[in-house]
């Protein structure tokens, strides 16, 4: 259940320590002195105050062939709150992340005995509980369009072309669930069949995968913009709900390409 949240957690202090380690490299380079500002007249005057090395603090006007130490002052002191939020923030996210790694809600489930389990229905499924649930909501092969020609997949299936069999058999290599042509009502009241529906057990969300084989036959290429239009009207989005992968003549199918979109959207 946490998981998420807690990449999320991790992510967001790893730009932290970032913006961290390049402000606190920058404050190096910052003159000595506070800046002072005032207003008279309507105009505002800047003004250095350096510690005297009696004690004393020394306080100097900025002209304005002088502004930029009054910008470099400015600056240095925006940095010094900027590093003492940002130091905060670090810990903070740091400690809301092991909490997380500690009260974990499935775990409270998972650790029961077996004999236990079998006696008590979680709150949250486990991982083997929502994919089965997943499997029974979203069936496979719904589209009725005859098969002319097929390729056999790893799993043992039939699909439409070759392409389509690297795509599966990417994707149960690396245990990701999916099913080939599910029905997907979309909200405008059409019923389409993409080529994959495919679980992504982290974020526990359905994504659908359309892959554009003949993207050399102009008559195709409009049906594809139309398809991927269709999909935008009812709320699909590319990179949210979509997944689009292509392929010509002179451009083949990308094994990497799909390696690297698999490590983006399911990992």
């Amino acid at each position: 259940m946490n998981r998420e949240l807690i990449a999320l957690l991790e992510c967001e202090q790893k730009k932290t320590v970032a913006i961290l380690g390049r402000v606190k490299k920058e404050m190096k380079r910052m003159p000595d002195g506070r800046l002072e500002v005032s207003k008279t007249g309507g105009k505002y005057r800047q003004y250095i105050r350096v510690l005297h090395d009696k004690g004393t603090l020394k306080r100097k006007y900025i002209g304005k062939k002088e502004i930029g130490l009054a910008q470099r002052l400015a600056q240095k002191e925006y940095d010094e709150k900027l590093r003492c939020v940002a130091e905060t923030l670090v810990d903070t996210l740091s400690n809301l992340a092991e909490a997380l790694k500690q009260y974990d809600i499935e775990k409270v489930y998972a650790e029961e005995s077996e004999a236990r389990r079998e006696l008590i229905i979680p709150v949250i499924p486990n991982d083997e509980q929502f994919i089965r649930g997943w499997y029974e909501e979203h069936p496979g092969n719904g589209n009725s369009y005859e098969m002319i020609t097929s390729y056999t997949t790893l799993r043992g299936e039939k699909v439409r072309s070759k392409s389509e069999k690297m795509i599966a058999d990417a994707y149960y290599t690396a245990s990701i669930p999916y099913v080939y042509e599910p029905a997907l009502h979309l909200r405008t009241g059409r019923t389409v069949y993409p080529d994959f529906a495919v679980l992504d057990t982290v974020r526990r969300r359905t994504m659908y995968h359309e892959h554009f084989g003949l993207m050399d036959d102009e008559e195709y290429r409009v049906g594809c913009i139309r398809k991927i239009r269709s999909y935008n009207d009812a709320g699909l989005w590319s990179g949210e709900t979509m997944i689009y992968t292509f392929e010509g003549g002179e451009v083949p199918f990308d094994q990497e390409e799909l390696e690297r979109m698999i490590e983006k959207y399911f990992r």
